[in-house]
């Protein structure tokens, strides 16, 4: 197993160098589907292709689709972590749904008030 080196100035920007490695940071366009978990979100690496979701409002998911058989039939939110559609991710949790928007350097939530 090969051992990471890093120097004083390597340190002082280590959450960058980490970023690096990640797909997430790395890509200049999110990949469209739905992602179980934080593993597979973080890698881009989505679980199922999605065709379509319904909003309540332009940031509350109500319904994801995804295609089976020719049919649209809805995903349930209870499995899904994360939803990137059109280019826009979208972490669900029980109680809601907040848009992830990059500045920078880092990942910044979207909290959808009602």
């Amino acid at each position: 197993m090969a051992t990471d080196y890093y120097t004083f100035d390597d340190l002082k920007n280590f959450d960058n160098i980490e970023k690096q490695k990640l797909s997430l940071y790395n890509s200049t366009e999110l990949t469209n589907g739905f992602y179980k978990d934080f593993n597979s979100f973080k890698n881009q690496n989505p679980e199922k292709e999605i065709t379509n979701v319904a909003f309540s409002t332009p940031e509350k998911i109500t319904k994801i689709y995804e295609l089976i058989d020719g049919k649209e039939k809805e995903i349930k939110k209870d499995e899904v972590y994360s939803v990137v559609y059109q280019g826009i991710s979208y972490i669900i949790s029980l109680l809601k749904t907040y848009s992830l928007r990059q500045q920078k350097e880092i990942m910044i939530f979207i909290l959808q008030e009602k």
